[in-house]
């Protein structure tokens, strides 16, 4: 009897000591697989929204590209034969070269002095030309007889004037660029020179017999007070023909505002002084 009661209580002792080594067991998976099941899930959503952010910074570089590429060089005639090499000076035809201005440096010109070609004026030369205008038309002679035929002129308007398929055929290029110069070679495309008119003579719009008109007169006398002179006087050297009606400024010595026009004309003012 007594061996066997010794026999159940070492066999109760094991069954009790089994269950608690058995439960240790379980617990260390549990543990080590739920750890590397969350590392995976947060990862993904950090990196996203960062490569997102810095998509839209691309766009702006291209921006900085786009700019519009200056006029090089004359803009031939359709169907006719090319334009002559510049001349060692770099003048085409007797013209000098003369970028387009930046349309933001445009203004109107004074209120009553435009006509349907003369609109925009370079904003450095607007105060001039109003006080100009406000002179002349005190002037009983003159009055609201003062006008602008032609101001500011794109290169592209200039192509469609001198490449005119009448006025080439009749004059070629040279005779043409004796009256209108060829495209990129205006002083018009600049805002600072303008064709000035007399309304109460229409027939010598643009020709000579302007000169004896009292506009004329009055800015033969009065246009240096303001900064004007005449571009193509009589007997000019550039070999341009006698235009008494286109006047540029250069504003008056001194005048910190005309510093850009005078940059602009120093080339033509320097070969061919007047």
């Amino acid at each position: 009897m007594t061996v066997i009661f010794r026999l159940a209580a070492a066999l109760a002792a094991a069954s009790i000591a089994s269950p608690g080594l058995a439960e240790p067991a379980k617990l260390p998976p549990k543990a080590v697989s739920k750890a590397p099941a969350k590392l995976p899930v947060k990862a993904p959503s950090k990196v996203l929204p960062q490569a997102m952010a810095k998509a839209p910074a691309k766009p702006e570089a291209s921006k900085v590209s786009e700019k519009p590429a200056a006029p090089k060089g004359p803009l031939h005639c359709p169907g006719r034969d090319p334009l002559p090499p510049l001349g060692a000076d770099g003048r085409l035809l007797g013209h000098f070269s003369y970028a387009d201005v930046n349309p933001a440096d445009l203004v109107p010109v004074p209120a009553g002095f435009g006509s349907g070609n003369c609109k925009l004026v370079h904003k450095d030369m607007f105060a001039s030309l109003d006080a100009l205008v406000r002179a002349a038309r005190d002037d009983r002679q003159v009055g609201n007889t003062i006008m602008g035929l032609s101001c500011h002129r794109t290169i592209a308007r200039q192509r469609g004037l001198f490449c005119s398929p009448a006025k080439l055929k009749a004059r070629g290029y040279a005779g043409q660029a004796k009256w209108v110069a060829p495209p990129g070679y205006s002083e018009h495309a600049t805002g600072f020179a303008l064709d000035f008119a007399a309304r109460n003579s229409p027939g010598c719009e643009a020709k000579t017999c302007f000169s004896g008109t009292a506009v004329s007169r009055w800015l033969k006398e009065n246009g240096a007070k303001y900064g004007f002179e005449t571009s193509f006087p009589k007997d000019n050297k550039q070999g341009v023909s006698y235009e008494p009606w286109h006047w540029r400024w250069v504003g008056k010595t001194g005048d910190p505002a005309a510093a850009r026009a005078r940059v602009v004309f120093s080339r033509a003012k320097t070969v061919f002084p007047e």
